[in-house]
């Protein structure tokens, strides 16, 4: 019993022990109260941590049977999308009837009975029949807002626990009641007989990525050698091997033809040779395969290398085909299949033949087991051709370029003109054509954009495979990243006018208004296509590519700037800040992302500058107008050498008027084109000066005086090649009436002159054998006059016309850009050395047999005249040597080694007319 009720009477104020101990009763009462409190709490969390732990086990278990049920239907989810509502795994997809994202354990489906069990009413989700009212079936589902997608499978007792098992609130879902089961995968198995009817969801479209590059594999497929069976004729036998391997040369439909003493220049990049073996007049189907070896030069022992087959349907029990050989015997053909056994051994039956030297057989020897009475060997080699678009009145067309081939079909072979547009139209009952505006290449020539009232539309692939839409109305500009992974549009509305694009997934990246004063294009992309800058309100905004922030969160720190550029090589930007309160104008070379001031340089008096950057970032130019005095201005040229310490700069000025400047595309020569101050006076001509600035000193080379040019245009060619493809066009568009000049800048010296009048564009080809002049108009331009002279010229680099087309309304014509080289620096200079000793005369041949087989009428029997003649001197020249011996016996005196030397002078040159009747 406590002392306190104990105590009855009351305390004693005198006695302190006894109020001591009372004290401590009263606390050790409050400590034990505490106590019991505490330990119910504890009992309460432990509890509650039972209840979390069980219900975690249930999620695991849960996470676990639905990867099982995942993988037993083959569902592709993505995990990391999927959120748990009241212990159930919910997903909600991005788009409608595109992905599956996520998944939902149970259905969420209002129904009804039925006789048969339960149907479900929405056709937007799924139809389903239960057997017995006891199974629910799964399949992919998505509600009527498409918004929310399931994929669920669940029991009940009866119908109506079924029916009331789901509600759909705000786009997830609650499930109530606890009649789930709880190994899906088993009852699936136990219950795969159920007869369900399903309306599944709408697979999303998968687009296939063409090969972007495989128009750069065009190739030709050239006849080498034909053999016709004749009683009496056998293919040619002599101790001259150019008799044999050289067959009516000049006569490619002759029945015995061959041109195998030109084998060896068509082997492929890889040293190989592409062979077909066809049987024409048969449904025998060709033998493709690609060998190493040259077939004429293999001995009788030698094996074929590097057999590779391509097509090679006809097979033998016992014998496998591994290439062509020549017949070493010579006995009975000129090449035969290199035929062995399944073990690896050589066989000496002779199938896949060519030549026939032996009156012995009833017809030539085809595949294995079958005679064929004519039999032609094909070589595949690559092509090399360009392809250009034009554009004009509805149509919009793609050719190769031909003018050895196709000569006669005006130098070109269309490729694709939108047919499949065109009848896609047909079939709807209205007139459709593949674009409604211009056409536009992307830099390495992988799309071709079309422009639409809807947006932009992107084609690539062999066979122009549409690969990307992008909604944008009314679309004027675009304008693609080096390296074509985002794309830029511009439809110059007041209000979101620009969008960067994401070419691979289409979605926008970011939107930008438009100033009405900007000019095209807008944005400058680096080298890498790390960053993207732009000049707005005089200032540099430079963006981080892909998430489009601005680097550092805030626009660079230079004020007041008009032009902003990208170097194409490396991550610099060029700026030019015009002067202001007495600050001079100055240009700045600013390295990113650390903003560092790599280079700056003030001018005064400045009027304008325009910054030319060189196309390999090797140069950068300034070209500025300077105010000498009131009256005098003077035109100058910084150049700064971006490859040297301390980026040196050249300094350049000239008191005419520069009309217009270019670099040369690979190497470090330029042109500028100048005149006088009063143009009128001068009748508008001017003088060309090329410059190089190659050994570290700017050198000018010579200049072109008194010319009629306003647009320089150089060709394009491979960097190391300087011997090669540098030719300079001078052209005189506009008010000049289309002057073209050609400019070898090797020799210095002009090797034609001619004209396209009114002649508005020129373009060359990205080999720098060909260009295009063209004469275009607006596309919406129909006044009276805006079409005359329309169409293009096809041009060699030397100023010769191959082909001239006239056509009314036409708009543009662009040759396809090429990626890359990708050869290393070492490979590049090996092929500048083999070039005049090997592939020259490779070209040359191959041009020449090319054109021989163009030819017809009374030249083409001139050329074999001629070709004859050279065949009967080879004769008479091995019959001189093979009697050298006997004329030595005869005489009494050693023989004498011969050595002839052919010594021929061009006397004089004349055309005449060949008639073969005479």
């Amino acid at each position: 019993m406590p002392l306190r009720h104990e105590l009855e009477g009351g305390v004693p104020e005198d006695d302190p022990d006894l109020i001591k101990a009372l004290e401590a009763e009263g606390t050790i009462s409050e400590l034990e109260e505490t106590l019991n409190r505490l330990e119910a709490q504890a009992e309460d969390c432990e509890r509650q941590c039972n209840n979390l732990e069980k219900q975690l086990n249930e999620q695991v278990k849960q996470r676990q049977e639905f990867e099982n049920l995942r993988d037993a239907s083959k569902v592709n989810v993505d995990l990391k999308k999927i959120v748990v509502v009241d212990g159930l795994p919910v997903g909600v997809p991005e788009k409608k009837h595109e992905k599956l994202v996520g998944f939902v354990w149970g259905f969420f489906i209002k129904g009804k009975k039925t006789k048969s069990g339960i149907k479900f009413v929405r056709p937007s989700l799924l139809e389903v029949k239960i057997q017995g009212e006891k199974l629910l079936s799964f399949e992919l589902a998505l509600d009527k807002d498409g918004k929310t997608a399931g994929c669920g499978f669940a029991r009940f007792e009866d119908a109506k626990s079924a029916a009331e098992a789901a509600k759909v609130n705000n786009n997830k879902v609650w499930v109530k009641g606890k009649k789930f089961i709880t190994n899906i995968l088993a009852d699936v198995q136990k219950y795969q007989k159920v007869d369900a009817v399903f309306k599944p969801l709408r697979k999303p479209e998968v687009k296939e990525r063409p090969n972007f590059l495989s128009w750069l594999q065009d190739k030709h497929e050239l006849l080498l050698a034909r053999d016709t069976f004749e009683k009496k004729e056998l293919w040619p036998s002599s101790e001259m091997r150019i008799d044999e391997i050289s067959v009516n040369a000049i006569r490619p439909a002759a029945p015995k033809y061959a041109i195998l003493d030109q084998l060896d220049q068509y082997r492929g990049v890889d040293s190989k040779f592409e062979f077909k073996l066809v049987w024409p007049g048969t449904d025998i189907h060709p033998m493709h395969w690609r060998q190493s070896s040259n077939p004429l030069e293999l001995g009788e022992t030698d094996p074929v290398e590097g057999f590779e087959p391509i097509s090679c349907p006809h097979e033998d029990k016992k014998l496998v085909f591994q290439g062509i050989r020549a017949d070493a015997t010579k006995s009975k053909y000129l090449l035969k299949g290199d035929l062995k056994t399944k073990d690896g051994e050589e066989s000496s039956e002779n199938w896949f033949c060519l030549g026939r030297r032996s009156m012995d057989e009833s017809g030539l020897k085809g595949p294995f087991g079958r005679h064929v009475m004519t039999v032609e060997l094909h070589v595949v080699y690559p092509k090399t051709r360009d392809q250009f678009v034009v554009r004009y009145e509805e149509e919009t067309q793609v050719f190769w370029n031909d003018p050895l081939e196709k000569k006669k079909e005006q130098c070109r072979e269309l490729v694709y003109g939108g047919e499949r547009e065109k009848a896609q139209g047909q079939k709807k009952g209205r007139k459709k054509h593949w674009t409604q505006g211009l056409v536009q290449w992307s830099p390495k020539g992988a799309y071709l954009a079309t422009f639409h009232l809807q947006g932009i539309a992107i084609w690539g692939g062999p066979d122009f495979i549409r690969v990307g839409r992008f909604e944008h109305p009314n679309v004027s500009e675009v304008a693609f990243s080096p390296d074509e992974h985002y794309l830029v549009t511009c439809n110059y509305a007041r209000k979101d006018a620009i969008i960067i694009w994401d070419i691979e997934s289409e979605k926008k990246m970011r939107t930008f208004d438009c100033r009405p004063n900007d000019g095209w294009p807008i944005f400058s992309w680096s080298s890498d296509e790390k960053y993207v800058c732009r000049v707005d309100q005089k200032r540099i905004f430079v963006y981080q590519v892909p998430s489009m922030v601005l680097l550092d969160k805030k626009p660079l720190a230079h004020k007041g700037v008009q032009t902003a550029l990208f170097s194409p090589s490396d991550n610099l930007i060029a700026a030019y800040l015009p002067d202001s309160n007495g600050t001079p104008a100055s240009l700045v070379i600013i390295e990113i992302p650390s903003q560092k001031v790599v280079r700056k340089r003030h001018f005064h008096s400045v009027n304008s500058l325009w910054l030319h950057w060189h196309p390999q970032g090797d140069f950068l130019c300034a070209k500025l107008n300077r105010q000498a005095t009131r009256k005098t201005t003077v035109h100058s040229f910084e150049i700064f050498r971006m490859r040297s310490k301390s980026i040196p700069v050249e300094t350049m000025e000239m008191k005419d008027v520069v009309v217009d400047f270019a670099w040369e595309p690979n190497g470090n020569y330029f042109a500028v084109s100048h005149g006088p101050l009063d143009q009128k006076r001068n009748s508008g001509r001017t003088s060309v000066d090329i410059y190089t600035l190659a050994n570290g000193r700017l050198k000018i080379l010579k200049t072109f005086e008194n010319r009629m040019c306003n647009k320089l245009y150089w060709a394009p060619r491979q960097k190391q090649l300087h011997k090669y493809g540098r030719t300079l066009l001078l052209t005189g568009l506009g008010d000049m009436n289309g002057m073209l000049e050609f400019i070898d800048v090797n020799t210095l010296q002009s090797t034609s002159s001619s004209e396209h009048l009114n002649c508005t564009d020129v373009c060359w080809d990205p080999s720098g054998r060909y260009v295009i002049t063209a004469v275009t108009q607006r596309i919406n331009d129909d006044r009276i006059g805006s079409g005359m002279n329309n169409g293009y010229r096809l041009w060699d680099a030397h100023g010769t016309q191959l082909a001239e087309i006239s056509q009314s309304k036409f708009y543009c014509c662009l040759w396809r850009p090429r990626p890359a080289v990708l050869l290393e620096e070492k490979e590049i200079k090996q092929l500048e050395k083999d070039f005049d000793n090997k592939y020259m005369k490779i070209f040359s041949e191959i041009d020449s047999t090319i054109e021989l087989n163009q030819l017809e009428g009374a030249e083409k029997q001139l050329r074999e005249m001629r070709e004859e003649w050279k065949r009967y001197r080879a004769r008479c020249r091995l019959e001189h040597r093979q009697e050298a011996l006997e004329r030595a016996k005869v005489i009494g005196e050693p023989m004498e080694e011969i050595i002839e030397v052919t010594v021929e002078t061009i006397l004089s040159v004349s055309e005449e007319i060949f008639d073969p009747e005479e």
